[in-house]
């Protein structure tokens, strides 16, 4: 059986905030498990994406602006890196990750990374760029952004 992404739509972010397996605070979750994250040459052209960073070296990076901690990334690459790392340990069944923080940049590169994972987002609103690949919105399997949209018309 292939794997499908799960996104909620327009949460009420206020009812999840201190329930267990929902992250909503990625600067928090990202602070505290930083130091287990593995930084992949994949991974690094991302960051140089999203955030202009050229090199890690453990928890510091070059950015277009100089020398910076990890800890000083954008809350968006710090959404990607939370992801990417909860796939690599095969924890992405266990949390929603919000993407409330997350550009549209950021969002690309997310609904890249998760296609054909089991990885469980949500947001607050329903603002997504464009997807190919079937994902499951609210309970229910779209195929593709444009049936995305449709959905989007029934619930809006």
């Amino acid at each position: 059986m292939s794997k499908i992404p799960s996104l909620v739509v327009n949460a009420d972010v206020s009812k999840l905030q201190d329930m267990k397996g929902y992250i909503v605070s990625n600067d928090a979750f990202f602070n505290a498990h930083a130091r287990q994250y593995s930084y992949d040459p994949a991974v690094r052209q991302v960051m140089e994406r999203i955030d202009g960073v050229t090199a890690v070296d453990g928890e510091f990076v070059r950015t277009r602006w100089g020398g910076a901690s990890v800890y000083d990334l954008s809350t968006g690459l710090k959404t990607f890196l939370n992801l990417h790392h909860l796939l690599q340990t095969q924890q992405e069944q266990s949390y929603y990750v919000s993407l409330d923080e997350c550009g549209d940049n950021v969002k690309r590169e997310i609904l890249q990374m998760v296609a054909n994972t089991d990885a469980k987002m949500f947001m607050s609103g329903i603002d997504l760029p464009p997807f190919d690949y079937p994902m499951n919105i609210n309970g229910e399997i779209v195929q593709d952004y444009k049936n995305y949209l449709k959905l989007c018309l029934a619930f809006c």
